[in-house]
């Protein structure tokens, strides 16, 4: 079976098979099942149920991120659990220490750790799919495109011009043009952006309309916020080589 290269030795089965395949519906089914959780689980927190509610619902991403462990392919286990601590720690920089962001009750709700490992899970398997995988560069220029769009609609419409935003799309292309693997980066932006708009759509959390410590104007959320994903996914694949040495 043909594998497609990662950082840092880490290497995942790239497909071999026509999209029909068991290995693509299992995908499919993981892919929609988690897309059907989390709009659910992110509007149960933002009801206003409470501290209990999101404990609830983290101990459920808990087992739902052990179950999707258990059956996915071994080639991905290790980048997920890698980016369950890396994305940790960037949330406790980001939201309770820098403060660009806040949840609804300004902590670290309890689901979130199990929900990037669940989120970058189905990011790493959507980009085994055959059909992605041989349209890729469409893919990826239409997410430049379309960012682009946002970007500019973010400087120039609203209340304040979208500085942060501007800036991380720079930083979108520079992945998009240098890193490892330009598809997956343009496949976890685009579900980070799509996490984003309804997550602080439904309140359950919201950025910073000023940046701390920088004056830099944001929108909610920035527009091109999706980026930051890049990172967390260079970083957990590095992290996760070293795991397999």
């Amino acid at each position: 079976m043909p594998v497609y290269p990662s950082a840092r030795g880490v290497r995942w089965p790239g497909p071999s098979t026509p999209p029909a395949t068991s290995a693509s519906r299992a995908t499919a089914l993981f892919v929609a099942g988690f897309m059907t959780y989390w709009p659910i689980a992110l509007a149960c927190d933002a009801a206003g149920g409470g501290l209990g509610v999101q404990a609830m619902i983290g101990a459920l991403t808990w087992l739902l991120l052990a179950v999707a462990l258990w059956h996915a392919p071994a080639g991905l286990r290790t980048p997920a659990l890698a980016m369950v601590v890396v994305a940790t720690a960037f949330e406790c920089l980001g939201s309770l220490i820098w403060c660009a962001y806040r949840y609804r009750y300004h902590n670290l709700p309890l689901y979130v750790p199990p929900g990037h490992g669940l989120f970058y899970l189905a990011a790493l398997r959507l980009c085994l799919l055959p059909t992605l995988r041989r349209h890729g560069r469409a893919i990826v220029a239409a997410i430049v495109l379309a960012s682009a769009g946002w970007v500019l609609h973010g400087l120039l419409v609203g209340p304040r011009a979208d500085v942060v935003g501007a800036l991380c799309w720079l930083l979108l292309v520079f992945f998009l043009r240098r890193g490892r693997d330009p598809l997956l980066f343009a496949v976890t932006f685009g579900l980070t952006m799509v996490l984003e708009f309804y997550g602080t759509a439904v309140g359950t959390w919201h950025w910073a309309a000023v940046f701390p410590h920088t004056g830099l104007p944001a929108g909610n959320p920035p527009s091109a916020i999706g980026a930051g994903y890049c990172v967390l996914d260079a970083l957990a694949m590095r992290l996760a080589g070293r795991f397999s040495h």
